[in-house]
């Protein structure tokens, strides 16, 4: 058992105004200590919460009881902790509990807001973390400490509603913090626009409404562009497309995405067509289909994240500087006639054991061959395979890339394919305008092979920074007893949607998700049709 940690070994309540003050943070977990500027972020179960309220008195026993199931959820959550000496003109009565919480508050949230950032995404509000203090029943909560005083919990209901879709964000990352400018001393003005920028981020992050997600986004770029005024969006993308651009055919592209976002070629732009239209963003053309919405966000999301970056970066600057940055990189995109290759990956990944499959392979052709004897069974072209995978598990994704991770130990379990295996890594095919590409590992044994598929789903399942690849099914391919754990904890996350391909009358993996048989995969890659399985 890990010994608890005192929050005095990294604060100290010596000076007569000193404050001390702990926030829980529900819905987020982190490995280790973090340490941001004066502030502290610690895992929970790090801290001995009991040691600051040992001597509290109770007047009776339904006080203690409250006060009881309150110390359940700092000692059972993520704790961020600071001391201050801004708020000692406060009186310590109750009277002054919402002016503290909201000061207390005020001086640290957008520390969250950097997570959210960094991690968290508007095509999936699943992994958000909660805000800062509040807790699942909506009120929020500070431990609070003066010194030569006796601590107290203030109990305060600040926000209007609470955030409940998901399980919330688990960073396996250490030093969260090294790339976070915005407590360091020289901050200047961009720095200080880049924390409101954060506010704005946090808060369209945490709409349920994707319209109402796409207005708060389009209201951040105006402000990213110019913070002090308004001004016509034909001027606005100009100062965004200078963070995004690499090249001119960027800025060509850029700006006319911003145009059809705005006011369109004839007023019916995305954003005329909502405000003054009165539209839905779920009513209009291709983004009825909520994948279309996805795109358009994982888009938005990511132009945004090259503009607050360079704020970020440029911390200790003055407006003009930024305004001097942006003019000589978009002159370095406008001279630069090279083409990107960017290519756009699918929300779905598709994780094979080979040899399990390779053994499903030989058993179900040899089940066809025997009720079908007339039928001249062939190999299976790899690529068939792959279409049938994702047409019976998940949405199909024209003109997006499907990555397909192939792992085996055995060379006989890739003979059932027509094509070279081997051959295919790193390389793309097509079926029926969908594009596969493979990613083809050969091991050593099972255990090894076993041992890179889990490592890879665990990864896959993990939330990661927002520049990583992030996926929203998982296609599992394979059923052996050594999955059930990895499996189960990436579907515990709630963060992503997992399919397995398995023999539903032998099950080995103890694990309840959606599955496709893989008799009927191999039936329809044989060329069988639904009637014949």
């Amino acid at each position: 058992m890990i010994k608890m940690k005192s929050v005095f070994n990294d604060y100290s309540l010596d000076g007569e105004n000193q404050y001390l003050y702990i926030f829980p943070v529900e819905r987020l977990k982190i490995k280790n200590k973090e340490k941001v500027g004066d502030v502290s972020i610690y895992p929970a179960g790090y801290l001995n919460i009991d040691e600051l309220l040992e001597n509290v008195f109770y007047f009776d026993n339904e006080e203690k009881i409250k006060a009881t199931e309150q110390l359940k959820i700092f000692k059972n959550n993520t704790l961020l902790v600071f001391s201050d000496d801004a708020f000692h003109n406060y009186p310590l009565s109750v009277v002054s509990d919402e002016q503290i919480i909201k000061k207390a508050y005020q001086k640290v949230d957008f520390i969250i807001d950097f997570l959210k950032f960094k991690y968290c995404h508007f095509s999936n509000s699943k992994n958000l973390p909660s805000r800062l203090g509040q807790i699942s029943t909506g009120e929020t909560l500070l431990l609070f400490m003066v010194h030569m005083a006796v601590p107290r919990i203030i109990n305060k209901t600040v926000f209007n509603n609470t955030l409940t879709i998901g399980n919330g964000l688990k960073i396996q990352e250490d030093k969260i913090f090294d790339d976070f400018n915005l407590f360091n001393h020289d901050i200047a003005e961009v720095g200080n626009i880049a924390k409101t920028a954060l506010k704005i981020y946090s808060s369209a992050l945490e709409e349920s409404s994707d319209t109402n997600k796409f207005i708060q986004i389009m209201r951040l770029f105006e402000f990213i562009a110019f913070p002090e005024e308004s001004r016509k969006f034909e001027k606005v993308k100009e100062k965004i497309l200078s963070h995004v651009a690499k090249n001119n055919n960027e800025v060509i592209r850029i700006r006319d995405e911003f145009k059809a976002y705005t006011g369109g070629n004839n007023n019916n732009g995305l954003r005329t067509e909502i405000i003054h239209n009165g539209k839905f963003l779920e009513d209009i053309g291709i983004y009825q289909d909520s994948l279309e919405r996805e795109y358009l966000f994982d888009k938005l999301e990511k132009y945004l994240h090259f503009c607050i970056n360079d704020l970020i970066e440029n911390y200790n600057k003055s407006w003009s500087d930024i305004e001097q940055i942006r003019e000589d990189k978009k002159k370095l995109a406008e001279k630069n006639k090279q083409k990107s290759n960017e290519e756009n990956c699918a929300k779905s990944i598709v994780i094979i054991d080979g040899d399990w499959l390779g053994e499903s392979i030989e058993k179900y052709t040899k089940i066809y061959g025997e009720i079908y004897p007339d039928k001249n069974f062939k190999r299976i072209k790899f690529e068939e395979l792959c279409y049938h995978i994702l047409a019976n598990t998940i949405t199909l994704e024209r003109d997006r890339i499907f990555l397909f991770y192939l792992f085996f130990s055995k060379l006989e379990s890739i003979s059932y394919f027509e094509q070279d295996i081997i051959n295919l890594d790193q390389k793309n095919l097509c079926s029926d305008k969908l594009i596969f590409q493979f990613h083809i590992f050969n091991l050593l044994d099972i255990k090894e092979m076993i041992n890179g598929i889990s490592k890879v789903v665990s990864y896959v399942g993990q939330d990661k920074l927002q520049s990583s690849l992030h996926f929203k099914n998982i296609v599992f391919c394979g059923d052996r007893t050594e999955y059930t754990d990895v499996l189960r904890n990436t579907f515990s996350n709630d963060n992503q949607n997992i399919i397995a391909i398995r023999d539903s009358y032998i099950m080995e993996m103890n694990i309840n998700v959606p599955f496709f048989h893989v008799g009927q995969l191999i039936g329809f890659s044989l060329g069988l049709a639904q009637h014949e399985l």
